[in-house]
């Protein structure tokens, strides 16, 4: 991974990836960066939205988080 990711995307993305399944839309990373985070990769948001249906079904929840980087998200667990 670059040297310019932070430990606090990398913080953020292991503690949410333990809960949700993410997907990152950036221009910033490279796809290869972005798997190596246990992340999934999506060129647009669009994209993203429609591989998350893919996998959860179209009555998931589902958050747009702009700016994740620079917050650390709470995700409780599901009964």
């Amino acid at each position: 991974l670059p040297n310019t990711l932070g430990v606090h995307m990398a913080q953020v993305s292991h503690v949410a990836k333990e809960r949700a399944t993410v997907f990152l839309v950036t221009g910033g990373i490279s796809p290869t960066d972005v798997e190596k985070l246990g992340l999934n990769y999506a060129a647009t948001p669009r994209e993203a939205l429609n591989n998350a249906f893919d996998i959860v079904g179209r009555d998931a929840k589902v958050a747009v988080l702009r700016g994740a980087a620079e917050m650390l998200p709470i995700i409780e667990k599901s009964a």
